[in-house]
């Protein structure tokens, strides 16, 4: 089952086709819009269900007491994801 959550639309690129910035809860990122059957605006709040893909090369460190979030690094996609392993599943600090 895919959860679901609240994005407000923060951008689209003029340029890059179903590129989107959204902000859910208190994250902000950058992703690609895959499936939208209704045209999205810029200022509202739509429904959506997130993939994460991840790339071959991955870089893990453990770290202690370090509160859940994830921060875009510069204009790319490239981000830092900080959370903790609850058995086999990641809290990344979406709620």
């Amino acid at each position: 089952m895919t959860k679901k959550y609240l994005a407000h639309v923060i951008e689209i690129d003029p340029y890059v086709e179903d590129l989107i910035v959204l902000r859910v809860n208190d994250v902000t990122f950058r992703g690609f819009a895959s499936y939208c059957p209704f045209v999205i605006d810029v200022g509202k709040t739509y429904e959506v269900e997130l993939e994460m893909v991840l790339p071959e090369e991955l870089a893990i460190s453990k770290i202690e007491n370090e509160e859940e979030r994830i921060e875009m690094l510069g204009n790319g996609f490239s981000c830092e994801i900080h959370g903790r392993l609850e058995g086999d599943i990641f809290k990344e600090g979406l709620k």
